[in-house]
């Protein structure tokens, strides 16, 4: 059965487009994007930009997130980049309007924030333990299940202790202690890399993110690579590696911690991440924390199919063991 979500309060179609939606871990609360001017309330309002919507599934009920306090106030522009936490309280998003928060003092940077609709307290996440507020742009925030860590990444240089560059780093922030921690770590002689796309697990133990800088080759030439960072422990793993451990060429995006930690999914358009796969066609990667395996999921049709299947927008479950992706593929299914 089939169920249209952005549909407004009054049960009909909206006047423009809704996209992007993300499903809270518990499958009641559905965030999305909206240019409809007319989601919530009739006759249509006048916004300047998308807005940021949640509903619930149980009572069909559609609350405006694009708004100081939760469904008061004048609604507020350029929300992007943006998660929902496992039981649907918490929302988090990047934004450069300064309207969010009466403590937003930075001026237009793109900042995080977290609005908790309970209260409908806005949160400022993008600052540094003792409250100084980042000076340059932070985006891409990732909720923990409960809500208490965002993990982002951001080009400032000020929230975190000897950090004097604008690459662009990955930061949790925990909401209950105040305190941001730099997450990714450039070991020397390496300088300039930007790290980004950060995914955390539910409990907000381990983050995973891309970065386009991890070693130089013994040719020469930079390689990127899938990070897990263990906030535990304080160790960093790059996950990308050959057969015989090597680093593996290419590029990596999507990556994706499944919530219990256990698996990490990315795609690669890497020559040499296995065996028999020495096309620069895009590979969707399944890595298994416990075991220290890689496993090509579109192996098959890369190798039988002359090595044109690309793998697009990975998502995984809770507990690894599913993969929803996009495929162009026309025999994938044999």
């Amino acid at each position: 059965m089939y169920e249209l979500i952005s549909v407004n309060t009054s049960g009909t179609e909206p006047n423009s487009a809704s996209l992007d939606p993300v499903l809270s871990e518990n499958g009641r609360y559905v965030l999305f994007k909206s240019f409809a001017t007319d989601v919530q309330n009739a006759p249509a309002q006048n916004f300047i930009s998308a807005q940021l919507y949640v509903r619930d599934n149980t009572t069909n009920e559609i609350q405006h997130i694009s708004t100081r306090g939760v469904n008061t106030g004048t609604p507020i522009g350029v929300t992007e980049d943006y998660d929902i936490s496992a039981d649907g309280r918490y929302v988090t998003f990047s934004s450069s309007d300064t309207g969010w928060s009466s403590n937003d003092a930075n001026g237009s940077k793109t900042d995080i924030f977290v609005v908790d609709r309970l209260t409908g307290h806005v949160d400022l996440i993008s600052k540094a333990t003792g409250g100084e507020q980042a000076d340059a742009a932070s985006r891409n925030p990732t909720l923990s299940a409960d809500g208490r860590y965002v993990a982002f990444q951001s080009l400032a240089d000020n929230l975190a202790p000897d950090r004097d560059d604008y690459s662009t780093g990955i930061f949790v922030h925990d909401r209950l202690t105040g305190t941001t921690e730099l997450i990714s770590d450039t070991p020397p002689p390496l300088s300039r890399v930007s790290d980004l796309n950060p995914s955390l697990s539910a409990d907000g133990r381990y983050v995973v993110y891309y970065s386009d800088l991890v070693e130089i080759s013994s040719m020469g030439f930079p390689r990127s690579g899938v990070i897990l960072y263990d906030r535990v422990s304080g160790t960093h793993q790059t996950i990308n590696r050959t057969p015989d451990g090597q680093v593996s060429d290419g590029t990596m995006w999507d990556a994706q911690i499944s919530s219990d930690g256990r698996a990490i999914i990315y795609v690669t358009d890497s020559t040499n991440i296995a065996l028999g796969v020495g096309t620069r066609s895009q590979k969707l990667v399944y890595y298994d924390v416990a075991s220290d395996t890689t496993t090509i999921i579109n192996d098959d049709i890369l190798r039988n199919a002359g090595g044109t299947s690309f793998g697009y927008e990975p998502s995984i479950s809770s507990d690894g063991r599913y993969v929803v992706f996009e495929n162009v593929h026309a025999d994938f299914f044999g």
